[in-house]
């Protein structure tokens, strides 16, 4: 049974916290919730933010206080079975090696690779069930999934425990088996996936705890450290025994989705958690930029919606389903692929995290190198993150600042970045040829100067994506921040083999590899450019293009030649042909006279099921817009009511973001508020009358209107008016979409009458894409299907009509039914995809306020 809520949870692309119940229709308001609601919503952040936060201390502070104690007890296991074999004079009375014997080159080697092989292998389990385990979350609850990690983090410790105590009976590789224990929740990747999503919903003051946990960090080391002094087995029991006891936490989780349940969203008792996230109210639904090119060409479109048409029944064959089930595993994460600069940046992260593959060693390194304990060289690096806290709490600030003076925040970020990998390439570099402590030290201090280059390109390849994008965009830099893992497990560890075969200098081998990566990504970061704009902005003009002196002039002759014509057969035809007691077919040929001055003839024309070259075929005629339907039309220029007036001879009228009643208007009026302020209501003496009306009235025609209320550039789909929710009851809306090519013929901005005329007779032709959606029904809830379509159409997912998409409703061969109060969302959603645009939360209203801005820099003309 489907969940009834406009937001299904069965998806791969869902969030990890469900967003809240919006309403089905612009005109339906949003109840506020009451007092008492607000202080349980109040208390439920607080006590998820708590406890997130105790999880993420515990497991933190843990791992970094048991990873010293291990590598040393890892070393005395190996640099006993080392004497043993060849020198068993060197083992004590209590069957240990003194360390300072243990740094031999075997051992050395012999430590590392069961350290490299042990993250290989976590690594590779992390990779691979991260995503199954997300989805996992997606589908039965965030909690639950959370509560798996407890007995995978339990036995991983149980399993390396049993063969550190007793060595004598399993061999020290035998702790590889511990990862198999990550099967059970997926490991700290999925862990910790799960809770920075919950964390970036309900706080945003990340840094802050990445700063505390830095702080707690090297505390940990520190205590580490004194404890390994006395014996390595009390900081790593005390270090696990805190890991397994902050995931227990876990379990007074608030859970934040509900699965099954067959109530509506907004009458469950609980809380959402789009609610309990600060700024909730403000938060306005956009389609994904996968929605916007979910298909890829208009042909591909056309021929997967006539094959489903005409192969319902037929049962798919298993490499088509097996297609048809990867195109829609894959399908939420598409959005990637398009775009260049987040390919190039998360190409930067994989690098990174390969790079940082060394950091494992460096504390064997720095003993081994410089003939240090491993507590001592455990207690060096406890400053690390000491010197990280200023860098986040004053460095970091004070130079964003200065920044902000004279860049945007995305130019500033960038700068950081590419600040911070050079200063990453130089101080690694200089830890691998540092020949003393005393090089060294600075080594690491520059540096840890750039380790705020992982966040800073988080921070910059956030704004890269939509809101509703970043949850999936997060789960593919954990899983490629896991492949870094199984990689760099295997070179680094090679690597730090190899120079401790060699001896000497190039015991820091693995250091200047790293050091040449890191180079290799600050190459690639001085070559990234931040785009012009990454939001949409549907009330900017479009660029017009730099001419050279020959197109000038062809521009200006063309001009000069059309004008003469052009004038006098607009004017004739509005003042006088338009008038005379002529039939249907010859006010389309008089308009098709105006639309051939400037030579619009090529027109590319596709409908929603029906292949190319068959439209004439009668049983696609009621696919068309004709008598008793309505043309719910993009708007971005003077020629949409031009153009629909030439081939469907409507009655134009106009609609309001603020009211359901409409005022029919001539073609030349249609025309005119392409180049109008928008009104946010109609004129006091306007004569406005209900839909139904104005089909009563002309039963022979179609009804067009522009449900966007005023004009944009294309980029961008506005909130529809309501009048489409009070359409008569089972008529049928089309959705259509008109771009040009070019482009330049939009008018977006009020008043620009002699630029459109410029651009529309200077060019020498133009181009016209018309896209006709599937008719769009509105009925009441009794009549809604009670199946769902797309159960026996295994091709619906090819066609736009797929589970992942949240406007899905039943329909039948030639319309969509859905309830008459959703039907504005659907057409909405139609012009957004037919047009290859986005939706956007502006309205009709705030385009107000941007003309006056744009006036006050900006001629108009």
């Amino acid at each position: 049974m489907p969940l009834e809520s406009n937001e299904p949870l069965d998806r791969e692309d869902a969030p990890f916290l469900a967003s809240g119940q919006r309403p089905s229709s612009p005109v339906e308001e949003e109840s506020g919730p009451s007092d008492a609601e607000k202080e349980h919503l109040r208390k439920t952040r607080l006590r998820l933010m708590l406890t997130l936060f105790a999880m993420i201390l515990a497991v933190e502070v843990g791992i970094c206080m048991s990873n010293g104690p291990v590598t040393r007890i890892y070393e005395s296991i190996a640099c006993r079975e080392y004497y043993a074999q060849y020198d068993p004079t060197k083992i004590g009375a209590d069957g240990e090696v003194q360390e300072e014997l243990c740094k031999v080159k075997a051992v050395q080697q012999d430590l590392a690779a069961v350290k490299g092989y042990m993250e290989f292998f976590d690594g590779i389990l992390s990779a691979v069930l991260a995503i199954p385990y997300g989805l996992l979350a997606d589908r039965r609850g965030r909690k639950s999934t959370i509560c798996l990690s407890i007995p995978g983090f339990a036995l991983n410790c149980i399993i390396q425990l049993v063969v550190m105590w007793r060595p004598d009976v399993f061999p020290l590789r035998t702790v590889w088996a511990s990862s198999l224990a990550w099967l059970f929740g997926g490991g700290p990747v999925v862990a910790f996936a799960i809770i920075w999503t919950m964390m970036s919903d309900v706080s945003t003051e990340e840094e802050r705890f990445g700063v505390a946990s830095m702080g707690a960090d090297f505390a940990s080391s520190a205590a580490s450290s004194w404890l390994m002094a006395l014996d390595p087995w009390l900081p790593l029991l005390l270090g696990w025994g805190l890991a397994v006891v902050g995931m227990f936490f876990a379990l007074s989780l608030p859970e934040t989705m509900r699965v099954g349940s067959s109530q509506p969203t907004w009458k469950q008792p609980s809380m959402e958690m789009s609610q309990v996230s600060p700024g909730h109210a403000e938060y306005k639904e956009v389609p994904s930029k996968e929605q916007e090119h979910e298909v890829l060409s208009d042909e591909e479109t056309l021929q997967g919606e006539e094959a489903s048409f005409t192969t319902k029944a037929a049962r798919p064959t298993f490499f088509a389903s097996a297609k048809q089930r990867s195109r829609a595993y894959f399908a939420p994460y598409s959005f990637i692929f398009r775009n260049k600069q987040i390919m190039l940046l998360l190409t930067a992260f994989l690098v990174y995290r390969l790079s940082r593959g060394s950091s494992w060693f460096l504390v064997q390194y720095i003993s081994t190198r410089y003939k240090w304990t491993l507590a001592e060289a455990n207690f060096l690096m406890s400053f690390k993150p000491a010197l990280t806290i200023p860098l986040f709490l004053f460095i970091l600030p004070a130079i964003s600042r200065q920044l902000l003076k004279t860049m945007k925040p995305t130019q500033k970020d960038l700068q950081l970045m590419r600040i911070s990998i050079g200063l990453l390439a130089v101080g690694t570099l200089g830890i691998g040829l540092s020949p003393s402590v005393a090089m060294l030290i600075p080594s690491l201090l520059v540096q840890t100067s750039g380790s705020g280059f992982v966040f800073l390109t988080r921070a910059l390849i956030t704004t890269l994506v939509n809101r509703e994008e970043t949850a999936r965009l997060f789960t593919i830099i954990e899983v490629l921040q896991s492949v870094g893992n199984v990689i760099a497990s295997l070179s680094i560890t090679t690597v730090f083999q190899i120079g401790l075969e060699l001896g000497g200098a190039w015991i820091g081998l693995a250091w200047m590899m790293t050091a040449t990566a890191f180079t290799l990504v600050g190459v690639a970061i001085w070559m990234f450019r931040i785009p012009s704009r990454t939001g949409v902005s549907p009330f900017f003009p479009t660029p017009r293009p730099s001419l050279s002196f020959p197109q000038w002039v062809l521009r200006i002759f063309l001009f000069c030649v059309r004008l003469p014509f052009f004038i006098p057969v607009c004017i004739g035809y509005f003042l006088l042909f338009q008038w005379l007691p002529i039939t249907s077919l010859g006010r389309k040929a008089a308009l098709w006279c105006i639309l051939g001055v400037p030579s619009i003839w090529w027109v590319d024309l596709q409908v929603d099921g029906v292949r190319k070259g068959t439209l004439n075929n009668d049983r696609h005629q009621n696919r068309l817009p004709g008598p008793g339907s309505i043309i719910a039309s993009s708007f971005t220029s003077p020629i949409d009511a031009l153009y629909l007036a030439a081939v469907f001879d409507p009655i134009f009228v106009s609609c309001y973001p603020s009211t359901r009643e409409v005022e029919q208007l001539s073609v030349w009026q249609a025309i005119l508020r392409a180049f109008a302020l928008p009104q946010a209501k109609p004129q006091p003496k306007a004569r406005t009358v209900d839909l139904k009306t104005i089909m009563r009235k002309y039963p022979g025609r179609p009804i067009a209107l522009f449900p966007e209320c005023t004009t944009t550039n294309g980029q961008g789909v506005l909130p529809l008016s309501p009048v489409l929710a009070s359409a008569p009851h089972k008529t049928k809306i089309f959705p259509v979409a008109l771009r040009y090519e070019p482009k330049d013929v939009v008018t977006p901005v009020p008043g620009s009458y002699i630029t459109f005329l410029w651009s529309l007779l200077g060019r020498p032709t133009h181009y016209i894409k018309v896209r006709i959606g599937q008719a769009v029904v509105g009925v009441a809830a009794d009549e809604l299907p009670t199946h769902d379509a797309t159960m026996f159409d295994p091709s619906a997912s090819e066609n736009g009509y797929s589970h992942d998409r949240d406007d899905e409703r039943p329909f039948s061969e030639t319309s969509v039914m859905v309830l008459e109060e959703q039907v504005p969302n659907y057409v909405g959603d139609s012009l957004a995809r037919l047009g290859r645009a986005r939706r956007v939360a502006v309205t009709a209203p705030q385009k107000l306020e941007f003309v006056k801005l744009w006036k006050k820099s900006y001629w108009t003309w």
